[in-house]
């Protein structure tokens, strides 16, 4: 691939000329630096420049700052909003914490409730994984007919 460069002659370009009023043309203005950022700060001096402990915040005094941010506080009228009684209805969701979730129940569940003494509780979930665990209901079978050994030896 070879490429050419092109070349053109600037006296055949046409002449655009702008005819702007000196009221139209915008006259940029540089920003004045303050003293402070002419000056070459320390880390540290910048961090408390940036906090309002540094040479820049001495300008104004804290009190005057308080005072301001106070009328603002003042003149804004924060009101504070009362709840309104009666629209919701209060309801104990403590009592759902305490139901058996079906699937959470598993055979290791069982054999705790088995080690803390409720047989009871340990049956049920068995009862629950043979309706599970087709499959394994032979083995979850045999566990509720030990458990209700236990509760027999126990009672005597």
């Amino acid at each position: 691939m070879n490429i050419e460069p092109i070349e053109f002659d600037l006296e055949e370009l046409p002449e655009v000329s702008l005819n702007l009023k000196e009221e139209e043309i915008e006259k940029v203005e540089e920003p004045e630096e303050s003293k402070s950022s002419e000056e070459e700060h320390r880390f540290t001096d910048w961090l408390k420049i940036i906090d309002g402990k540094g040479p820049e915040s001495k300008n104004r005094p804290l009190r005057d700052i308080n005072n301001e941010l106070i009328e603002k506080f003042i003149v804004s009228a924060p009101r504070k909003i009362k709840p309104v009684e009666g629209k919701f209805e209060e309801k104990d969701i403590s009592e759902d914490s305490v139901k058996e979730h079906d699937g959470l129940i598993t055979d290791t569940l069982a054999k705790i409730y088995i080690k803390q003494g409720y047989f009871n509780k340990a049956i049920f979930a068995y009862e629950k994984l043979i309706l599970k665990y087709p499959e394994k209901s032979d083995y979850f079978a045999a566990q509720i007919e030990e458990i209700k050994t236990i509760i027999k030896k126990s009672l005597n």
